[in-house]
């Protein structure tokens, strides 16, 4: 296991703007700013000692990140003053994931579609703590360990990744695609169906901090069903990504089960193929969270500890 702590703000990616004038796509300077600074960071730390990339294509990899954000003065009479708390409010966590996702490509690994699974969380820091990012990125559990849960929801269908928003050729305004927006409204219709109409939407109130562990179960292909990949499950790097299979399921379920994703402060998520002749399917566990764990004595014994200044 490799484990980086960057003493940074945390920037989620931001979303792609268009330029009226050259008619091109651009990124924001603030975000453009943090993957560089993220990139070299994490270059210089491994540079010496490991060959690009660190993990090679085709090997899954499962990754651990905790975000820490700087809270403003908190006041004495409040009992969270001197630990640390869960984030409920944005940015959002498949945003927070996909900006350390994209920037370490062809460092640590040759391309993030490698990442099969990974525990996420946010927090906010104690009073006047100093914000930073917690990598730990390790090869993947053998395929024998993988365990079979039970889930609150399952969905009967193959997960969609969400897509690049698109412009419109004339006013150049931003929309999903079709197919994303598909899968969403089924997820949605989907739902709303199991919960019945006596439920009330959402489910979890705007300043409930809220916990989402999703499985994203895919038909195997018959080359993995010989003797030789004779376990029950098999992870499965290769594409889609799973922060993008994340982020299409946390916004279909905006309205219903929270008022927006920002709520979701922690969860796993892990994709893979299912048992010989099993269709896709999406599993779904959700829960309100509970106090937040100690952290801080992981962070202390980090192997790569990098401090970048606050240029954003």
């Amino acid at each position: 296991m490799r484990t980086f702590v960057i003493y940074t703000n945390p920037i989620p990616k931001a979303r792609p703007r268009f330029n009226t004038k050259t008619k091109k796509t651009y990124t924001q300077t603030r975000y453009q700013v943090f993957h560089d600074e993220i990139q070299h960071a994490v270059r210089s730390a491994i540079g010496k000692y490991f060959d690009y990339p660190m993990y090679e294509p085709d090997v899954p990899i499962w990754v651990d990140l905790d975000f820490v954000f700087a809270r403003r003065a908190v006041p004495k009479n409040q009992s969270n003053r001197k630990c640390m708390v869960w984030r409920a409010k944005r940015p959002d966590k498949d945003n927070l994931e996909k900006a350390i996702f994209d920037a370490l490509n062809e460092w640590l690994w040759a391309d993030d579609k490698q990442i099969i699974g990974g525990t996420t969380r946010k927090f906010d820091s104690p009073n006047y703590g100093k914000p930073k990012i917690c990598i730990k990125v390790q090869k993947a559990p053998h395929p024998e360990l993988i365990t079979k849960q039970t889930y609150n929801l399952v969905y009967p269908i193959e997960a969609v990744s969400k897509e690049r928003p698109r412009f419109t050729t004339v006013k150049h305004r931003p929309y999903t695609s079709p197919k994303t927006r598909t899968f969403q409204n089924a997820i949605r219709k989907a739902t709303c169906l199991h919960l019945g109409k006596e439920c009330p939407y959402p489910l979890f109130e705007s300043y409930k901090s809220t916990i989402v562990d999703l499985d994203f179960i895919y038909e195997r292909p018959m080359k993995y069903c010989t003797k030789r990949y004779d376990t029950e499950f098999l992870w499965k790097p290769t594409k889609p990504d799973k922060d993008n299979l994340e982020k299409a399921m946390l916004d279909a379920l905006n309205g219903i089960l929270w008022y927006d994703d920002a709520q979701v402060v922690a969860g796993t998520t892990r994709k893979m193929y299912g048992p010989p002749g099993q269709s896709s399917y999406i599993g779904l566990n959700f829960r309100a969270a509970d106090k937040p764990p100690a952290v801080t004595c992981e962070y202390n014994c980090a192997e790569f500890l990098l401090d970048l200044p606050r240029l954003y």
